[in-house]
């Protein structure tokens, strides 16, 4: 299933997005977050996993922000097997996503401008599910990303295909 495309320059999707980008509207960010983004791509490197996220609709590779006591690899993998059901292991840092334009606010003083940390991952075990945080999930050509990707997201994937094992930095 695919979703339909972005609906406003400032936002993702009409729904509570918290993904911001070149916004002047928003408000600066009071920190730097640590988050996770992990690539799990079939033989071939010709696919990767995507989720559809349930707060605003908009795809994504799984991750999130990185919780205290947690290193970047746990966090990696515990926001992998929470958003889809599957169980990996950490194969690579695949590189490091801290672009300016991008802002996250999650209301009140929780506006950061986040550092992503990109892994590339093996699937062992866990099956395809939806959670609470996902609607929908599945493998996705890198060609053919569905629309409602977010930017960010597009980038590190079209990143990630140009450098194959190098690492890149965005």
């Amino acid at each position: 299933m695919r979703s339909s495309g972005l609906r406003s320059t400032s936002q993702v999707a009409t729904m509570a997005s918290i993904f911001r980008y070149r916004d002047p509207g928003c408000r600066p960010p009071g920190f730097r977050s640590l988050g996770t983004a992990v690539i799990v791509a079939e033989p071939g490197r010709r696919t990767v996993l995507l989720h559809r996220r349930a707060d605003d609709a908009s795809w994504s590779l799984p991750g999130g922000l990185v919780e205290l006591a947690e290193s970047v690899e746990q966090c990696a993998v515990r926001e992998l097997r929470e958003e889809t059901g599957v169980v990996a292991t950490i194969d690579r840092i695949a590189g490091l996503h801290s672009s300016t334009d991008l802002i996250i606010d999650r209301g009140g003083d929780r506006v950061s401008q986040p550092c992503i940390v990109v892994f590339e991952a093996t699937a062992v075990g866990g099956c395809l599910r939806c959670t609470d945080e996902t609607t929908e999930v599945g493998y996705f050509p890198v060609t053919q990303l569905p629309a409602g990707t977010l930017p960010h997201i597009r980038n590190i994937i079209e990143s990630w295909v140009r450098c194959g094992t190098s690492q890149f930095f965005l």
